[in-house]
């Protein structure tokens, strides 16, 4: 193994080699203590530093001895940092303490120091963000969870009403066999006699018909059948056993799952998908409420009361002072794409019309005897119109409520009234629109005077999904729709004036959200239509115990959060 390598070591002064044990950090030389103390005593060297051998550590660097050495050069400006004993070295003398320990520059450890000290801040930060992140997310799946097992619960209660009816209708069935066998027992005992002496009659009907003279076969053929009526007239009546439908249908299991989903997310227990942005609003307007609304522009809007028979084109800024207006008795109202035509159901004449910015009519079709209710064009220009024979909810064989498919001349091309199961779709089509993401047909089925539902169907009679509010919750009013509309990525959105939100439908039929429109300060929303800007326009109204108050206009946008 080799052997370390000794350096030998001369007094700078004198030269003598085995008494050196001092050096000098000024000049760098070594010296033994004689020549040290020659050293300390001339005028020009007293002030240097002169420290043992021994307290100079090998192991020490360059730059360490670098560093003392600047300092010691400038003593006035002796600035060092031990991160040893965490100190401040301000002196050159104090410098001694410290030899063999980690210094550097005030300044330089000051600023390390720092950046260090916003690193550690930013990472706690980021920490504190991600803890609040997580928080959220385990808020948000113990939601889910709790969520999860409410609707558990309530499937296992739909299940239980399901067994609980079925058993009571295997209880009706079997009791209904029960009493019947035992009234077709109580008839056999009733007609075994008359049994027997009809198949005796038989017999010889059957004898004589070949050998008696013809009065005596006519007279006991006449016996015979006196006989097999008064035989008949005994037997049972066989009724027919009708089972009516329960009121556990696919329609109500939905509507219960889907309205609990419905509570939970209104009372803020689910996380929401949109929310309603306010853009601006309009002061009042003449009409008390704004039955049908429909943009014309970027800042023109039509506006309609059906109870005034009015139709105005007015602007958001002078809402009460129309540009123009005319009086009708419509149902609904429609532009076209490029707001240049208005089309309006003239339910006083019985037909469609087509009205100018300058109120010039042009009839489209003539429905007569039927009455045109609710309007819709798409953007390839095609029309839909809803027909009925009456706009009461009274329903008979003769009825005729349909949607029809026009060409903007007026010129027939489909008609939907009944599903593929030739279920009638709607009683009243009290507001219809197109989804163009999917072309399903959108309406408001006004079946009761004071609600109504939402049926959607392709073009081949097959419903997509009907949907009709929500019962979970009694702090809730019956669902009343009022307008119905479809936004571009084929949400289905629809006005409920009486809860005063709207309520949001994907384009499968599942319930998305319900938005209070209280939140942006709408009251009663009636009407609505989406712009070419992608701006929702709603019309309000009051109920008619408010004749005082007017309906307005907002203007607003959906937004995803």
């Amino acid at each position: 193994m080799a052997t370390e390598r000794k350096v030998r070591k001369f007094c700078s002064v004198c030269e003598k080699e085995d008494l050196v044990a001092w050096k000098c950090l000024n000049c760098l030389e070594l010296q033994c203590s004689d020549c040290k103390n020659v050293h300390e005593k001339f005028s020009i060297s007293k002030n240097h530093i002169i420290i043992p051998l021994d307290k100079l550590s090998p192991s020490m660097m360059e730059e360490q001895k670098l560093k003392i050495t600047s300092a010691i050069n400038s003593q006035e400006q002796c600035d060092l940092f031990c991160i040893n004993c965490n100190v401040r070295i301000n002196t050159a003398d104090s410098i001694m303490e410290h030899l063999s320990h980690n210094l550097d520059s005030f300044e330089s450890f000051n600023k390390t120091l720092k950046n260090n000290i916003e690193t550690l801040i930013s990472k706690i930060t980021l920490e504190v963000g991600s803890s609040k992140s997580y928080d959220d997310k385990k808020q948000m799946v113990e939601e889910k969870r709790e969520m999860k097992r409410k609707i558990q619960k309530r499937y296992e209660e739909i299940i239980f009403s399901c067994k609980a009816n079925m058993k009571s209708l295997h209880n009706d069935v079997d009791k209904f066999y029960k009493e019947r066998e035992k009234h077709i027992k109580e008839a056999k005992k009733r007609v075994g006699k008359e049994s027997t002496k009809l198949v005796k009659a038989r017999d010889k009907l059957g004898m004589l018909q070949h050998k008696a003279e013809l009065p005596q076969l006519q007279t006991t053929f006449i016996t015979t059948k006196q006989q097999l009526d008064k035989y008949v007239s005994t037997l049972p009546v066989d009724e027919e056993i009708v089972f009516q439908t329960g009121d556990q249908t696919a329609d109500d299991i939905a509507r219960d799952i889907g309205s609990l989903y419905y509570s939970m997310a209104a009372s803020g227990k689910s996380g929401k998908s949109f929310q309603l942005e306010l853009i601006d609003k309009s002061g009042p307007t003449k009409l008390q409420t704004v039955s049908v609304i429909t943009p014309c522009g970027e800042a023109d809007v039509c506006i309609g009361g059906v109870k005034h028979k009015t139709i105005q084109l007015v602007n958001l800024t002078r809402p009460s002072t129309p540009l123009n207006e005319f009086t009708v008795t419509f149902y609904d109202f429609t532009s076209s794409g490029d707001g240049s035509l208005l089309y309006i159901t003239d339910f006083k004449n019985k037909c469609l019309q087509a009205v100018t910015k300058l109120g010039d009519l042009k009839n489209i079709k003539t429905f007569s005897p039927l009455l045109p209710t609710c309007v819709h064009i798409t953007s390839t220009h095609e029309i839909y119109v809803g027909i009925v024979e009456s706009d009461s909810q009274n329903l008979d064989a003769d009825s005729k409520r349909a949607i029809l498919k026009l060409t903007p001349q007026g010129i027939f091309k489909a008609e939907f009234e009944f599903d593929l199961r030739g279920t009638r779709l709607f009683t009243v089509p009290y507001r219809c629109h197109v989804n163009e993401t999917n072309k399903s047909i959108v309406v408001i089925d006004k079946y009761d005077p004071s609600t109504g539902r939402v049926i959607a169907f392709d073009e081949t009679g097959e419903v997509k999904f009907r949907y009709s509010g929500f019962t979970a919750s009694s702090k809730f009013k019956p669902f009343r729709p009022t307008n119905v509309s479809c936004t571009q990525m084929g949400e289905t959105i629809i006005c409920d004036i009486d809860n005063h939100s709207l309520h949001i439908i994907d384009k499968h039929g599942f319930f998305i959200q319900n938005l209070s429109t209280l939140e942006v300060g709408i009251l009663h929303p009636h009407s609505m239509a989406i712009d070419s800007y992608d701006r929702l326009w709603i019309g309000t109204g009051h109920p008619p115990t408010d004749a005082k108050k007017k309906g307005q206009i907002y203007i607003t946008r959906l937004t995803k959060k």
